[in-house]
């Protein structure tokens, strides 16, 4: 019975790789055939022949969810509500494979909505962005996996540090403008104060022109007046 339920779950992990291509997919038939027999009155009376099928489903499973890999930036800091963070895929197949990337933060503050689903050209190393929402503010961790198409992991997931300040972009933003239109405004009346001054003193020195030419007016006159017989 533990051998049955062993070949069912080795069946069942074949299946799933064979999603990752079609040529995985047509590699890995001939291994799913014989899983399928593996209940039957011949092979269960060749134990040999069972673990030899098992031995060789179990090496492919290791094959090809080795050869896939998850890493990325050890941190990052995300300033705004919105980002993308960067993870990066190496496919060391021989072959290009279609695979899920996710992200799972161990904080509700950040958000992944959904996985990012990618095609890896054979034997290159990608990297691929995944769209997330940042709330708040907090260091925490998320972990960068990837995945078939049927949800197993191909790898080991992949800890990236992260550092969360959301909206700080925003409020540094309306910090600047504010800064802007305060410098603005000071420099208004300034200019205000100034051309105030500036009539001001007009008007005095119009004045006092004026009052000078009065008194050399009056001067005038009574120099006049005494010479007059």
């Amino acid at each position: 019975l533990e051998e049955l339920e062993s070949a069912a779950e080795v069946r069942t992990a074949v299946a799933d790789l064979s999603t990752l291509a079609p040529e995985v997919e047509a590699r890995l038939a001939s291994t799913l055939t014989s899983l399928d027999t593996l209940t039957s009155r011949a092979l269960r009376d060749d134990p040999a022949a069972r673990t030899r099928t098992l031995a060789r489903a179990a090496w492919l499973i290791d094959y090809y969810q080795g050869g896939v890999t998850v890493t990325g930036p050890s941190e990052v800091n995300m300033i705004s509500s919105e980002s993308e963070f960067p993870v990066i895929i190496t496919n060391s197949l021989p072959h290009a494979v279609t695979v899920s990337v996710a992200l799972t933060p161990t904080d509700r503050r950040l958000q992944s909505a959904e996985n990012t689903e990618v095609e890896i050209p054979a034997t290159t190393t990608t990297r691929v962005t995944v769209p997330v929402k940042g709330v708040g503010w907090g260091d925490f961790e998320a972990a960068a996996s990837v995945s078939t198409a049927t949800g197993r992991s191909l790898s080991d997931s992949y800890i990236i540090e992260v550092r969360l300040r959301a909206n700080w972009e925003d409020w540094g933003l309306i910090a600047i403008i504010a800064l802007a239109v305060a410098a603005l405004a000071f420099g208004i009346w300034r200019t205000v104060r100034r051309n105030r001054r500036i009539n001001r003193r007009e008007i005095i020195d119009a004045a006092a022109a004026e009052l000078d030419a009065v008194l050399e007016a009056e001067r005038t006159g009574r120099r006049s007046s005494r010479r007059e017989p």
